[in-house]
């Protein structure tokens, strides 16, 4: 079962809601000049309607944005096949990329959220074992900053 929404949060007012399930920043709330705050992404009204759509709005895609064309790629003298998920190309990292997926809360604090995902070798047809990490932080006055870093 997935975990629950982390929404973190400033005194300013600035908030925000990612959910596990897609590395998903699913709600910024912004304050307005009269000082209220305001959503300013589109997406569905309520964050648990993201599961349900392919439309990748404030998800983690992987293990490659955009499209591989054919599906495949050579490396280092061999033809590597993927899935394709878009006619004969492979999109966002194939039918399950990691936008389908429930990443761990690995860190989880009123201002960050540091979410992680393993993807073992052969995932989506992709060589090699790799683990990613979303780190989502508010920051002094009013800042959000997502950081991503993979190893393999």
């Amino acid at each position: 079962m997935a975990e629950p929404a982390c929404t973190i949060a400033l005194p300013s007012g600035l908030s925000a809601t990612i959910l596990p399930h897609g590395a998903t920043l699913a709600s910024l709330r912004v304050p307005g000049p009269d000082g209220h705050p305001g959503e300013v992404l589109i997406g569905p009204p309520r964050p648990a309607d993201h599961r349900g759509e392919r439309l990748f709005r404030g998800s983690s895609i992987g293990r490659y944005a955009n499209r591989i064309g054919g599906a495949g790629f050579m490396l280092d003298g061999r033809q590597v096949r993927l899935d394709a998920n878009e006619g004969a190309n492979t999109l966002h990292g194939g039918a399950e990329g990691f936008d389908r997926r429930d990443w761990q809360v690995l860190d989880r604090g009123p201002r960050s959220v540091v979410l992680g995902l393993d993807s073992p070798d052969g995932d989506q047809g992709f060589p090699g074992a790799l683990q990613a990490r979303a780190d989502f932080a508010l920051d002094d006055p009013g800042s959000l900053t997502v950081t991503y870093r993979a190893t393999v």
